[in-house]
């Protein structure tokens, strides 16, 4: 904005600040600067939402050998055909949940999942320090990987809860 849209006043001690001054000008290039912006943002606004393919939210539990898995991932791998990014969430006390905006296109998925386990050892940081509790992956391959055998369809007409009750052979 130029100075001649702005005019200042001391009253008082105080400096007041006008903008515009009764003059057209001014005020016309202030409504074409806001109408500008509300455009911008607009703009903004609808480009961030909406694309890629549509999501769906699924949650479920996950134990292994009769007992719950206290912590871990779980990952919804899309396969045969399905097209759309991979999701997947931590799991905690047996439970995950995946809400719509992170979560698995309609189709079908191979699920990895792995529970992790503290082995007791401290692992070396990036600076040499003993700080790091080590953690193993303790399921069977069968279930973790690229070599899983769990797979679950992503129905987008349905409630999306998958319970896996994994066993130890």
């Amino acid at each position: 904005m130029d100075r001649s849209c702005r005019r200042s006043q001391e009253q008082d001690g105080v400096r007041i600040h006008y903008v515009g001054d009764g003059d057209t000008d001014c005020a016309v290039r202030l409504v074409l600067l806001a109408c500008l912006v509300l455009v911008l943002a607009g703009a903004l606004i609808a480009g961030c939402g909406g694309s890629g393919p549509r999501r769906y939210e699924v949650s479920g539990s996950v134990s292994f050998a009769g007992a719950k898995v206290s912590e871990g991932t779980i990952a919804f791998v899309p396969v045969e055909g399905t097209q759309g990014p991979k999701a997947g969430a931590n799991i905690q006390q047996g439970q995950y949940h995946i809400d719509r905006n992170g979560g698995p296109v309609a189709g079908r998925h191979r699920v990895e999942i792995r529970s992790f386990r503290r082995t007791g050892r401290k692992l070396p940081n990036m600076g040499g320090q003993m700080v790091i509790d080590e953690v193993v992956n303790e399921l069977p391959e069968k279930y973790s990987g690229e070599t899983s055998e769990l797979a679950v369809a992503i129905d987008a007409r349905a409630k999306n809860v998958f319970n896996f009750d994994l066993k130890a052979q």
